[in-house]
């Protein structure tokens, strides 16, 4: 049974290195850490199979279970896109979140 889905999009390679992260959860399933799972694994998918540098994610400002997860899997919020999505007739704000790779003294770390 699927109870979601996890991707990375708009991947770029070259200097900017970077995707951006998306994700939804079926409501029958929110509550029982599947999302924060998921977005861990598509991370380290991201960051040790694609070495990229940055994964960047959105949250709508009414999601805080989205928000969450977000913060849960160590990304920070730096900034509000205005007017980023249009759901039910109208523009709606995002709160944009990045993620920086892992780094050890300016060395990416590898797996084991």
């Amino acid at each position: 049974m699927i109870v979601g889905q996890v991707n990375l999009n708009n991947i770029l390679l070259g200097p900017l290195r970077s995707c951006f992260l998306g994700y939804w959860i079926s409501g029958r399933c929110n509550g029982r850490g599947i999302a924060t799972a998921a977005v861990s694994q598509a991370l380290d998918v991201a960051f040790r199979e694609l070495d990229l540098h940055r994964v960047d994610a959105f949250a709508r400002e009414d999601n805080p279970a989205s928000c969450r997860v977000l913060e849960k899997s160590g990304f920070r919020t730096v900034g509000i896109s205005r007017g980023h999505i249009h759901i039910d007739g109208r523009w709606r704000d995002d709160i944009y979140f990045q993620k920086l790779a892992p780094w050890d003294d300016g060395v990416r770390l590898t797996a084991c």
